[in-house]
């Protein structure tokens, strides 16, 4: 992702912690999903990349 390494802090169906860290800083992305997690097969972590790919370009930590 990015050329940044995460690592996964808690995953269940219904939630995933990736944490981030580089020298500019730590970014800890906390998602949570209600109902859809039910009939979604991918973890929650996977469903969870674009976020924070997305966040780590707005901080152009990347």
């Amino acid at each position: 992702m990015l050329g940044i390494e995460g690592r996964t802090l808690a995953e269940s169906k219904y939630q995933c912690i990736l944490e981030f860290a580089t020298d500019s800083g730590t970014l800890v992305i906390d998602t949570t999903f209600g109902l859809d997690a039910v009939s979604d097969p991918d973890t929650s972590c996977n469903r969870s990349v674009p976020l924070a790919e997305h966040s780590l370009g707005l901080l152009q930590w990347a």
